[in-house]
């Protein structure tokens, strides 16, 4: 129907029935639609408003399940990241002990007259702990990045 060319196929009436048709679809797309957005753990304050206007103790409700929200949400937050802690240390740890077994193998296999398999064993083990922890800084660093592009601040606090 936004279509001006298919309002005067339409029309099976008289010669001004063009001219209403060409009305019609002007008025048509010339309408506008107005979104009021709201975000937030509270209605907005007409909203909250109209509330307490019905019943006082309505809105001491609403405002106090808003509270208790807000509480639930802060200490889920906390525990999130307390376990993001946790499980990087465990990570961090496991990887120490291998890498130092691997290196205490190696030591053992040069003591024992093995230095093409000590060698081995100890380049191996380095490559692998560095490269993971390459592996990790890039890791970090994208991930600032696209925080950073989410914030539009920078890695060091400036404005993008």
């Amino acid at each position: 129907m936004g279509d001006y060319e298919a309002a005067p196929r339409l029309s099976t009436e008289g010669p001004g029935q063009r001219q209403r048709d060409v009305r019609a679809t002007q008025q048509i797309t010339q309408q506008h639609l107005f979104v009021k957005a709201h975000r937030g753990p509270l209605p907005q304050a007409s909203e909250l408003k109209a509330y307490a206007d019905i019943d006082p103790a309505i809105a001491s409700a609403i405002v106090a399940m808003a509270r208790e929200n807000n509480t639930t949400q802060n200490v889920t937050v906390r525990r999130e990241q307390i376990f993001a802690l946790a499980r990087d240390l465990a990570s961090v740890l496991a990887a120490l002990i291998f890498g130092l077994a691997a290196l205490y193998g190696a030591v053992t296999a040069a003591d024992h007259d093995h230095p093409t398999t000590a060698g081995i064993l100890a380049t191996t083990t380095l490559t692998i702990g560095f490269g993971a922890l390459l592996l990790r800084r890039i890791v970090k660093s994208e991930r600032s990045d696209h925080s950073s592009q989410k914030t539009g601040r920078s890695t060091n606090g400036e404005e993008a």
